[in-house]
């Protein structure tokens, strides 16, 4: 009988399937989050303009709220409109769920989604974001502006919000969000980034980014890890992972240290057979990005070269030097066949999830297909 060992073990054989969720329940899925009971996921459709909430367990499907297009807050569910419904992030305690819309250029909070029976049962509220795309900073809530704000990530405590603000080049935080039920109870700043396109490192005010997509944090609210892509297929000065150091609660920009720990910045695929150190590690599109429980490894979409790596040794990196790149499935071309890890065939991977108890990576295929990866033995 086929058991599951961790992801992390060293002989790990990633073995990729396909959710039985039927993707026509779906237009155009951009991203999810699990809850850390790896009870349910939740789901960001942005053409449908729908959060929705699928048990893992027994693949029953709810819409959370929305459904028609538009921005207003201190609504119901079924009342709720989004524009371009992107990044989401369950709480820690599994009752609240922050989205990032990137057409309306603020982000939600969706309260009581652990529990909701249907769509009226959750109440959805803006708190932080004035609408315009563009930046303004060190604000409350309702003057802060984002422009196109992809993922975030909230810390352990549910007091901070991490935002990658892809258009403005920057990562932005925002205070007092766990009671907050109207923009006016946040505040937003700049934890990272000048606003310039470019893979510049250092602290935080001068640090570059060229279009930050995804972002995840550690157990201890001390590091985030960004995945920054690029504006444009085939540009260079992004395609990095980036590595944020030093956070605290009430860390600025000025005491937070920005570093790159694998990616040259080309849009390119080293067709690896064997790991490569991260200064070497080409990526084309990187598109999301999971940490293992020990913290000691990184999980991405590389999009365009339709395959999914893994980053070791990123707990103690401080650059490329240390860490390594390598294939765990997808065969760079695209496909959708099962399989073992590079024998399965993976079609432009986006989102990707891990379990709490590092037996199973979820990811977004293609925007509609959700597939999984476990380690067998």
């Amino acid at each position: 009988m086929m058991g599951f060992i961790p992801l992390s073990a060293d002989n790990a054989k990633y073995n990729v399937t396909t959710l039985p969720v039927n993707k026509d329940n779906f237009s155009r899925i951009t991203y999810f989050s699990i809850s850390s009971d790896g009870r349910f996921m939740y789901i960001a459709d942005s053409n449908k303009y729908k959060i929705f909430r699928l048990e893992l367990a027994t693949d029953s499907l709810i819409t959370l709220a929305g459904g028609s297009s538009g921005d207003n807050t201190d609504v119901s569910g079924t009342d709720a409109k989004f524009r371009g419904p992107y990044g989401v992030v369950v709480s820690p305690s599994g009752e609240n769920l922050y989205v990032t819309c990137a057409f309306s250029n603020n982000i939600k909070k969706i309260v009581g989604v652990n529990t909701a029976k249907a769509s009226g049962d959750v109440r959805v509220y803006t708190i932080a974001g004035q609408g315009s795309g563009t930046y303004v900073d060190n604000q409350n809530g309702a003057q802060a502006t984002f422009n196109a704000p992809n993922n975030l990530v909230v810390s352990s405590d549910e007091s901070i919000l991490y935002v990658c603000d892809s258009g403005n080049k920057v990562i932005r935080k925002i205070t007092g969000i766990k009671n907050a039920t109207q923009p006016s109870h946040t505040y937003v700043s700049t934890i990272a980034g000048i606003g310039v396109a470019g893979g510049q490192t250092g602290l935080g005010n001068v640090a570059q980014f060229s279009s930050p997509f995804d972002i995840v944090i550690t157990k201890d609210d001390s590091t985030l890890y960004i995945a920054d892509s690029v504006t444009i297929v085939g540009a260079v000065n992004g395609n990095r992972i980036r590595k944020i150091t030093g956070l605290t609660s009430t860390s600025t920009s000025t005491n937070v240290n920005v570093s790159t720990i694998a990616g040259t910045g080309d849009s390119d695929d080293n067709m690896d057979t064997v790991p490569v150190k991260g200064s070497l590690a080409k990526f084309n599109v990187l598109s999301g990005l999971c940490l293992s429980v020990d913290e000691n490894t990184l999980y991405v979409s590389d999009n365009y070269n339709h395959k999914i790596k893994k980053i070791t040794n990123v707990k103690s990196a401080v650059d490329g030097e240390t860490t390594l790149v390598s294939t765990i499935a997808g065969t760079g071309t695209s496909g959708h066949s099962n399989g073992v890890g590079t024998t399965a065939e993976v079609t432009f991977p986006s989102g990707i999830k891990i379990l709490d108890d590092d037996t199973m990576i979820y990811f977004l295929e293609n925007y509609n297909l959700i597939r999984n990866i476990v380690s067998v033995e």
